[in-house]
């Protein structure tokens, strides 16, 4: 499988929606006033920064977001591997939507959907060619393909599996409640301390 992964390569073009709504967190803090609601949202964005997208821990995407990903080419075809297909980031991936790339002479074309094939069904997903296909011939400048996805579990957090959203609710309960980065009793621990079990099984190792 073609793999070139490198996260600079990646940029986020429609971004997704809270990770949770202002309402479960408030009902997960047992908050019922509305003076602090400015603080867990930005709690909440906050957390979001810790696990998703690209520079989050997990390195995969949460609730639906869309993602340009430039490479300088397409896979070569070899013996072993006739059909060599491209391993998108960021799981899971719902759909493609575009490929672009610049063909010999600089100029911008779209590969058709007849040439490729994608397995949203595979972690990560895979763009991979359709028998009787090639991948084309582009420009050999930087950046020459430009591959544009949507990503994640599903619109809203209801959508996300049950211990990725406790460990989002846990990262800004822990925040919330401790001010400081860590908390000093007879032994110093950083917070949170359990969410690092809860997400343990979704990071992506690339």
């Amino acid at each position: 499988m073609y793999d070139p992964f490198a996260p600079n390569r990646l940029s986020r073009t429609v971004a997704p929606a809270a990770l949770v709504s202002t309402a479960d967190a408030k009902a997960f803090l047992r908050v019922e006033i509305s003076d602090d609601d400015s603080l867990i949202d930005d709690l909440v964005a906050a957390a979001a920064e810790h696990l998703d997208g690209r520079r989050g821990m997990l390195g995969r995407a949460l609730l639906t977001q869309t993602w340009a990903w430039t490479l300088d080419d397409f896979p070569c075809e070899t013996w072993a591997d006739p059909y060599a297909g491209i391993r998108v980031p960021l799981p899971p991936l719902q759909s493609v939507s575009s490929i672009k790339y610049l063909d010999g002479n600089g100029d911008s074309q779209t590969l058709g959907t007849s040439v490729y094939a994608v397995n949203t069904g595979s972690e990560p997903g895979v763009i991979s060619l359709k028998k009787g296909q090639s991948w084309p011939s582009v420009q050999d400048v930087r950046d020459a393909v430009t591959i544009t996805f949507i990503a994640g579990y599903g619109d809203t957090a209801s959508s996300l599996p049950a211990s990725l959203r406790l460990a989002a609710l846990q990262l800004v309960s822990a925040w919330y409640d401790n001010r400081s980065a860590v908390v000093i009793g007879t032994i110093s621990s950083t917070l949170p301390m359990a969410v690092e079990r809860l997400i343990a099984p979704y990071k992506v190792h690339v």
